[in-house]
């Protein structure tokens, strides 16, 4: 820009010295100063769209490999399995040494330490070590990656206690089941072992109080009615149900 300045100012003189070559030098120098810049511009801002694209398509890239690697880490069920698979895409993601260390275990000097935190304890750490520190981009990412571990393995453990829970809760309903089952075939046979045949025994003793009325044989009928009521009161006694005395007449 400098120079394309000065190419005008000595154009300038040309023209106010009346000298024509001076003015004519002075303008071509202007036009290739002006066009090598516009030049420079062009190439500098298409080499910078270049880095820029690259680096997206790096971002997306990568991005895409964290996305699988989540996946990859949601797919286990069992708890062990799903922070063995975050190790494994830690390394593969960030290309460094991916350590599990147990909670409170010493980590090495340098390395990047992610606590992996279930309901507020901490079932384990992941170590990163590599020659290159993490960026403050990738360290986010490693960030997000163990924290999506820590929601597999809690996601992993709730599932579990529900299938838990739901296999108590099957046994105990078929507890249930069977102990109401049971209730019914105790009922049943002492209904048809107890009262019923009270009440039919007794039935026939009514019959013959009935006869002995009918025949005028009032001692009789009082003495059998007596026996059934006594009959009666003996065998709710015995069934835990009522207590009752003993009618003194018909």
């Amino acid at each position: 820009m400098a120079a394309v300045a000065a190419a005008a100012i000595v154009s300038l003189l040309g023209l106010a010295l009346d000298s024509p070559w001076l003015a004519f030098f002075g303008l071509g120098a202007a036009i290739i100063g002006a066009a090598g810049f516009a030049l420079h511009l062009i190439v500098t801002e298409r080499r910078r769209h270049e880095v820029a694209e690259e680096e997206l398509a790096a971002q997306s890239s990568f991005l895409e490999s964290l996305i699988e690697s989540m996946g990859s880490i949601a797919a286990p069920h069992e708890t062990e399995e799903v922070l063995d698979q975050t190790r494994r895409e830690a390394k593969e993601l960030f290309g460094a040494k991916a350590t599990l260390l147990e909670p409170g275990a010493p980590s090495l000097s340098g390395a990047v330490v992610l606590p992996l935190r279930i309901r507020g304890e901490e079932i384990a750490s992941l170590q990163l070590v590599r020659a290159k520190p993490l960026d403050r981009e990738e360290l986010a990412r490693a960030k997000l990656l163990a924290d999506f571990a820590c929601r597999a393995v809690e996601n992993t453990q709730l599932l579990a206690e529900a299938k838990e829970r739901e296999a108590e809760r099957a046994r105990l309903t078929d507890q249930l089941i069977i102990a109401e089952q049971e209730e019914r075939r105790r009922l049943a046979l002492f209904l048809h072992d107890g009262p019923v045949q009270s009440l039919s025994g007794i039935s026939l003793m009514l019959d013959a109080v009935i006869d002995s009325l009918e025949g005028g044989r009032i001692e009789e009928a009082t003495g059998v009615l007596d026996s059934a009521v006594q009959r009666g009161i003996w065998k709710l006694q015995d069934g835990g149900k009522v207590t009752a005395s003993p009618t003194a007449g018909v």
